[in-house]
């Protein structure tokens, strides 16, 4: 899915950007070969697979960049916590991702997400880690609770993107 490919995430508690990447895997089925085609092929007389991986690559990194940005800010979850999420945070993008991927006649059967990039040694990195570390509880007793946030509070694309 990625490929070190980062982008921002605004952190407005903080007050400045991070750049985050993700890379994963992923499956994808052609339900509608006529629509993929038209939307593909356009003037060319010939789709290969390389063409074809291209296009897909680029497409998703960008949707995956904007989701990526609006689950973790939708969700209050910050960069640390998401490997214990990312079940649920893959399941989120997945969802959001499966109508961007119809409209090309394609079905994305499975999505994971399997590792958040993070931007280590960066300046602003550093500096967030410094202000969660600071607010993070000490003592056992004091954990927040083990069940997270809710990653899809609307519950995926239906409330419209």
């Amino acid at each position: 899915m990625g490929h070190g490919q980062q982008g921002a995430v605004h952190w407005p508690t903080y007050g400045f950007p991070l750049s985050i990447g993700a890379s994963g895997e992923m499956s994808l089925r052609v339900e509608d070969s006529r629509k993929l085609l038209v939307k593909l092929v356009g003037t060319e007389n010939f789709l290969g697979q390389q063409k074809l991986v291209g296009f897909f690559r680029a497409f998703l990194m960008t949707r995956v960049k904007t989701y990526i940005a609006q689950v973790m800010k939708s969700s209050a979850i910050n960069i640390f916590e998401i490997d214990e999420h990312l079940t649920a945070f893959s399941e989120c993008i997945h969802k959001l991702l499966i109508l961007d991927f119809a409209d090309y006649g394609v079905a994305l059967e499975r999505f994971f997400v399997t590792t958040i990039v993070r931007p280590d040694g960066d300046k602003q990195y550093e500096k967030f880690r410094s202000c969660i570390s600071a607010s993070m509880p000490t003592l056992p007793g004091e954990a927040p609770p083990a069940d997270g946030p809710d990653l899809c509070p609307d519950g995926g694309p239906e409330g419209g993107h």
